[in-house]
């Protein structure tokens, strides 16, 4: 007994005098360069322009300090495209700092702070995040990176469950030439309660100003400045080897200034995640919201999400759906409802093939006429992209796309393009 006693407080000892796995530093940066052409690239009325051909350059420098339990990440984008006629330069850029951390064997908490600065309506082939579209014409995505807290109603049980259009997507302004820039804070924990229930927990604040603003009161198709800040609980149960069920609580408000007033957002959502077979996995959340606008009163509509996902060696596909409350500086609180597909294929060694298609109805253009008609409240977003490696650094990316702004009484024409651009890697590979 002495004897294994003795071992067990030397194994802590030695434990405990381990020294912390050291710190390792990835630094890296992608500069692009390329040319395309689009037909109505910031979503302006139509009848302004044929088109135009572009130009446009774009670097995205990223940090990444890690060990076996950390990961702390500084990164951003700053891409410019100068068009050859009929519209002027346009530059898009952001920056983040992302910390992860697995804190025990049992618990892992995450943190994220963004910023990021927009034109209404702009289309970028790269823009932020490094993505084709960027935040600025966000598409369904395959889930990797959990996301947290923009607004009550969307799935946090599961993260990567996401609408499709983001805060800050204002339809209805598109073609205005105003300028978005948005800081959004965020932090987010998971804790393994026993062996078959584990405890979530979100928070959030989010800020939008709105550059070259007019007066919200004197005119109706004004966009407003707004902030907003939330929280989220959830918990979750084990009920087979296969298949998770929970529960989630949210709750939200989001401030408009004098003339819109403020809303609060309350959501409860029955949550569930099952891998159907080696390949297939389902996930969503579906319950209801309550909505308590100071300017419109109270109402109620349904939100969750789903997500079904096929991921294999070579490939993978999502389809998804969402319906969540979200802000706009146009039009206030908004019911979002969004469906899409999207997915990847890796041809060779060096080729690689991306495709994606989403549909978004952003509500509330019926409860907004004004003397110009109901407000844009739909979008609609397709593209395709082909990459190929040359080497370990460089690689080419053409891409087409397509996309559409419909549902009020301006006349704006279809958006379509294409471009072809060339990437080298600076830094770290991986």
């Amino acid at each position: 007994m002495r004897r294994a006693r003795f071992l067990g407080l030397a194994g802590v000892a030695a434990a405990l005098a381990t020294p912390a796995a050291a710190d390792e530093t990835r630094a890296s940066a992608d500069v692009s360069a390329g040319a395309g052409w689009s037909n109505n690239p910031f979503a302006g009325q139509g009848g302004q322009s044929s088109g135009s051909g572009f130009a446009q350059l774009g670097v995205s420098p990223s940090i990444r300090i890690l060990n076996e339990r950390r990961v702390v990440t500084l990164g951003g984008d700053v891409f410019h495209q100068e068009y050859f006629n009929d519209f002027g330069g346009n530059t898009t850029y952001d920056g983040y700092a992302d910390y992860s951390e697995r804190v025990s064997d049992f618990a892992s908490v995450h943190a994220r702070a963004g910023y990021s600065s927009a034109r209404l309506g702009t289309f970028g082939f790269g823009g932020l995040g490094g993505a084709i579209g960027g935040s600025l014409n966000p598409v369904v995505t395959i889930p990797t990176d959990p996301v947290t807290g923009v607004g009550a109603g969307v799935g946090l049980v599961n993260p990567g469950v996401v609408s499709p259009v983001l805060p800050g997507a204002e339809v209805g302004a598109f073609g205005a030439g105003q300028r978005q820039r948005t800081l959004n804070l965020s932090a987010d924990f998971s804790a393994q309660l026993s062996t078959l229930t584990s405890l979530t927990g979100s928070g959030f604040y989010l800020n939008s100003k709105f550059g070259g603003r007019r007066n919200a009161v004197a005119d109706p198709l004004a966009v407003s400045d707004y902030d907003g800040f939330g929280t989220s609980i959830g918990l979750q149960r084990r009920i087979s080897e296969q298949t998770n069920l929970g529960v989630l609580g949210s709750v939200a408000k989001y401030n408009y200034g004098a003339f819109r007033g403020t809303s609060r957002i309350y959501s409860i959502q029955g949550t569930a995640s099952t891998r159907l077979s080696p390949f297939w996995t389902l996930d969503g959340a579906l319950g209801v919201s309550f909505i308590d606008e100071q300017r419109t009163g109270s109402s109620t509509t349904l939100s969750g999400n789903a997500s079904l996902c096929r991921r294999e060696r070579r490939g993978n596909v999502c389809f998804q759906a969402a319906r969540s409350v979200l802000p706009t500086g146009f039009a206030g609180t908004q019911v979002q409802t969004s469906v899409g597909v999207s997915g990847s294929r890796q041809l060779g060694e060096f080729d690689a093939v991306s495709l994606s298609a989403s549909y978004v109805d952003l509500g509330g253009g019926d409860r907004l006429d004004t003397a110009l008609g109901p407000l844009d409240d739909s979008y609609a977003l397709a593209n395709a992209t082909y990459s190929r490696s040359i080497g370990r650094r460089l690689r080419i990316n053409p891409s087409i796309y397509y996309r559409k702004v419909s549902g009020g009484n301006i006349d704006r024409d279809d958006d379509y393009g294409g471009q072809v651009s060339l990437s080298y890697r600076l830094g770290d590979i991986r």
